[in-house]
């Protein structure tokens, strides 16, 4: 579980709980700030950085050696991403498409992700996966994905990083940190003046 708290954790939250005091229910413009941080999570998986002046992702590493243990692992054919540095967090989509928001109170605002290994994935760590199959039918599926078109892509010192796989039961990566959680003042803003205009409207 990867989350964070809009009014405790961060300076946006001093602006927010300040317009708060001016409403008999803030929980309404909460829930607006809970919706627009979260889209903003999104959107960093396709921008591969997070706001405007976020720090821009790591790139995979190629091979993504993780990613082709896991996939021969489970049985799986490693995909072409597996050989390409970009997008990083970018798999199946369903990190990207699981980030929820919930108001927890008339001051504070959770938003978060609860896929596995999503509080890693952001603050980075290390993350271990051992093999599940027998060492036969691991190796073949190794030797099987260098001799694809996506392995002969690769050239012979990344080769040798994938056949070093063959070699061990357990394999540990340190995943580097990508923030894809986190607010800032002038979106804040921005969500003031869009409930201040549907206020009015109603």
């Amino acid at each position: 579980m990867a989350d964070f708290e809009l009014i405790e954790d961060f300076e946006t939250g001093d602006f927010v709980k300040r317009f708060g005091r001016f409403l008999d229910d803030p929980r309404e413009l909460l829930a607006m700030f809970g919706q627009d941080a979260a889209d903003l999570a999104m959107e960093s998986f396709e921008q591969q950085s997070f706001g405007e002046s976020g720090k821009e992702w790591q790139p995979r590493s190629v091979p993504n050696v993780a990613g082709i243990f896991s996939d021969i692992n489970e049985g799986r054919k490693p995909p072409t991403r597996r050989t390409s540095s970009t997008p990083a967090l970018v798999d199946t989509g369903k990190l990207r498409m699981s980030f929820t928001f919930t108001v927890i109170s008339t001051k504070t605002i959770q938003v978060g992700n609860n896929r596995p290994n999503a509080d890693i994935l952001l603050k980075g760590g290390e993350i271990s996966q051992k093999k599940k199959i027998s060492k036969a039918v691991f190796d073949k599926g190794i030797d099987k994905f260098l001799k694809s078109p996506k392995g002969k892509t690769l050239d012979n010192k990344q080769k040798k990083r994938v056949e070093r796989l063959k070699k061990i039961d357990e394999l540990t990566v340190t995943v580097p940190a990508r923030q894809f959680l986190g607010y800032n003042i002038k979106r804040a803003k921005e969500v003031i003046v869009e409930f201040l205009i549907q206020q009015k409207l109603k």
